[in-house]
């Protein structure tokens, strides 16, 4: 009797061990890691567009190496490139379009990869904004933001076609606070204010 107890506590314990650490394995691309195939290049990526969503991008691209819906707000999926790099591609959890991309350099730095719009953003493109109106009323006009701009506060960037960048600072908001064109050179112009 004893040695059964033992045997079905033994069980137990490696049942409930292997459900608690499960979750937190995390897999990377590396040549110790079978995980991944390694078959893409970046250029295998040059498809990608602002506005796609989760199921195009498989049907182009095929299966990713990883998912990640850790977060609450988006999912990301993983490919590992020949180079030992990552693409990783985050979508909205409630769309399922594309929010961001990035690319994991095999040192560990991370850089946003830009995803192209069908059709250029301009400065003129952005004449409606103003002071209050809120994220997602921009969004329906000119799409998703090309990038994060912000560190606590909810800032973004569209990259516009001459190169220079649209800040859009929300505060710690959704309402529209701020805007200022980042000229190629450096340079800050606030827009509205």
């Amino acid at each position: 009797m004893f040695l059964k107890m033992n045997c079905f506590q033994l069980i137990l314990l490696v049942f409930i061990g292997f459900t608690i650490i499960t979750p937190f394995l995390i897999y990377t691309c590396n040549a110790e890691n079978e995980v991944a195939e390694k078959t893409f290049e970046l250029n295998n990526f040059d498809f990608l567009r602002r506005g796609m969503t989760y199921k195009e991008v498989i049907e182009k691209a095929g299966k990713p190496d990883i998912i990640d819906d850790s977060n609450k707000g988006f999912i990301s999926i993983k490919y590992c490139l020949r180079d030992d790099s990552v693409l990783i591609l985050d979508f909205g959890i409630h769309d399922m379009v594309i929010i961001y991309a990035y690319l994991e350099k095999p040192n560990g730095e991370m850089k946003l990869y830009l995803i192209k719009r069908e059709i250029p953003l301009e400065l003129n493109d952005f004449d409606f904004l103003k002071i209050g109106m809120n994220y997602w009323e921009i969004v329906e006009k000119v799409g998703r933001p090309d990038a994060p701009a912000g560190s606590g506060v909810f800032m973004v960037k569209y990259i516009l076609k001459d190169g220079s960048g649209l800040i859009l600072n929300f505060g710690s908001g959704i309402k529209l606070e701020r805007a200022i064109l980042e000229r190629s050179k450096g340079e800050f112009v606030v827009i509205i204010q």
